[in-house]
Parts: structure tokens; C-alpha cells; sequence
């Protein structure tokens, strides 16, 4: 069980009163903990000094938006040295012309090998030529091929360079800024609030009694008066020895982000089974 589960746990029976029965109806209410879908903290895959950052403390960003820039001058000097060669056709021109002779030395060597002008080896000479050329023409095609991908190559080194948000979601921290060598050592922290994750901690007499996709209300300290409607996601399917309880995780839709994670909550089951229904 996780640490914050494991402290909401050891708060929830520190309580002067036990945590209620289920009643018949479903209407007991118990503590809860909102918290964001996600936390992560977003770092480089590749080593570099940060040139730019482009999004700042407790500003919102959307999945795929870039958020920090690495200094990039030699990936770009590399990606137009790329671009200027792919565009290279000059060597399939080349080598297709010179296939375009061997083919006309070769019908007209056949011709005179046909009337007896000249002798087979003559002949065969003219048709070794035209496999060189052939080959010469295909190893071109094959090379621009690889010049294509190198390309490619150099725009995705390129692009490493640039960061981008993983989530769609709110920067809860800077942690590297402008000038910094990023080796390991993540850029920035950033939560996911839509949806957000409700943390419920149950009494182990309780196990059983709920099921992913089952429906509860819920009422945060801040952000709304009026309820929510949750959806259990998981349930743990291992009671925690040292507490006897078991954690239910719920998730809560929160599109334009009114709901502030990192809160307390009530919650309050809209349905519920008996042991005897599993």
C-alpha cells in the first residue's frame, strides 16, 4: 500500500469514532483523499544544457506541449546537412544513364554477334557491362534510401530536443532552469487533473463488497458544494495486514478543472453487494 494511502489508513482509525457499517442502503459516509490522476516528473531522453523553459510554476499545459528547449545548434546544423543530401538525385540520374548506354551497346553488340561481325567474348563484354550498370543503378537507388532515412534520423535527434508535457495537466514544480546541464535529473513536476483519483481507505469487513465500475458521491472541502459522481477503478485485492483495511481507488471527471487535488472529501457509497452476490 502506498505511503499516503498508508498515512489516510492510520488517520481514519485514529478517529474517536470507527468508521460506520454499510448500511442497507448504501448511505454511510467515509473520508476520502482527491488526489491528481498522475504526478509525474517529466525529465530528457537525451543529455544537454536547457536553453529555454517555456511554460512556468502552476501553469496549465495540454499533452504534447512543449514545455522546455535544449541548446540544439549542432542537431540543426546536422538535420541541414541531412535535408541537402536526401534531396541528392544526381547519382540515380547518373547511373541511370549509364544503364540506358549499356542497354543500346548491348542490343547493338547482339545484332552483330546475330550476323557473325564479332565474336561471342565481344558480346559477353557488352552484357557484363550492362549488369554493372544495372547493379551500379540499384546500389544508387539503395544509397538515396538511406539518405531518407538519415534524414529522418536527424529530425527525431532534433526533435528529442525539445521536451514536451507527457499529460494534459498543471506544473506543480520547476526543478532545473536555463543553463543547466539535464543528465538524469528531471525539468519539471506536472499533475494530471482531469480526471482526478479519490483514495478511499475501507474497514477489512467490508472486502468484497465493491467492484470496478460501481458508483459513489463525493464531497470535496473546496472547489464545489454540490456532489460528485465517482467511478470505482480498483479495488485491492490484498488486505493491509498492519492497518486491516483495503484501499478502493475511484476516478472523478474534472474537464475544467475546479476541483483542486490534494484535498480531503467525503464519500458516500450509491451502491453496494453482499458477500453472498460475489
Amino acid at each position: 500500500m502506498p505511503a499516503r494511502l498508508l498515512m489516510l489508513a492510520s488517520w481514519l482509525l485514529t478517529l474517536p469514532v470507527t468508521l460506520p457499517a454499510l448500511a442497507a442502503e448504501g448511505a454511510a459516509t467515509y473520508e476520502c483523499l482527491v488526489e491528481p490522476m498522475v504526478i509525474t516528473d517529466v525529465g530528457s531522453p537525451v543529455q544537454g544544457v536547457i536553453e529555454e523553459l517555456k511554460v512556468d510554476r502552476s501553469q496549465f499545459v495540454k499533452r504534447g506541449q512543449p514545455i522546455a528547449q535544449l541548446k540544439s545548434d549542432i542537431e540543426r546544423s546536422t538535420l541541414e546537412q541531412a535535408k541537402a543530401r536526401a534531396r541528392m538525385e544526381s547519382e540515380i540520374r547518373a547511373r541511370a544513364a549509364d544503364l540506358k548506354l549499356a542497354e543500346h551497346s548491348m542490343k547493338r553488340m547482339d545484332n552483330l554477334h546475330k550476323q557473325k561481325m564479332i565474336p561471342e567474348q565481344q558480346r559477353d563484354e557488352a552484357f557484363a557491362q550492362l549488369q554493372v550498370a544495372s547493379a551500379a543503378l540499384n546500389q544508387a537507388r539503395e544509397n538515396y534510401k538511406l539518405l531518407q532515412h538519415e534524414l529522418r534520423r536527424a529530425e527525431e535527434v532534433l526533435a528529442q530536443r525539445t521536451i514536451r508535457s507527457p499529460v494534459e495537466g498543471v506544473v506543480v514544480a520547476q526543478t532545473a532552469f536555463p543553463g543547466e546541464f539535464v543528465y538524469e535529473n528531471p525539468i519539471m513536476t506536472i499533475a494530471q487533473l482531469d480526471p482526478l483519483r479519490v483514495e478511499v481507505i475501507l474497514p477489512a469487513r467490508m472486502f468484497g463488497q465493491f467492484k470496478p465500475g460501481d458508483t459513489a458521491t463525493v464531497h470535496p472541502e473546496i472547489g464545489t458544494d454540490a456532489p460528485l459522481v465517482a467511478q470505482v477503478e480498483v479495488v485491492d485485492r490484498l488486505l493491509d495486514t498492519r492497518s486491516g483495511t483495503f484501499g478502493v481507488r475511484l476516478r472523478l471527471p474534472n474537464p475544467d478543472f475546479a476541483i483542486p487535488g490534494g484535498q480531503k472529501c467525503q464519500l458516500q457509497f450509491q451502491k453496494t453487494r453482499n458477500l453472498a452476490e460475489r
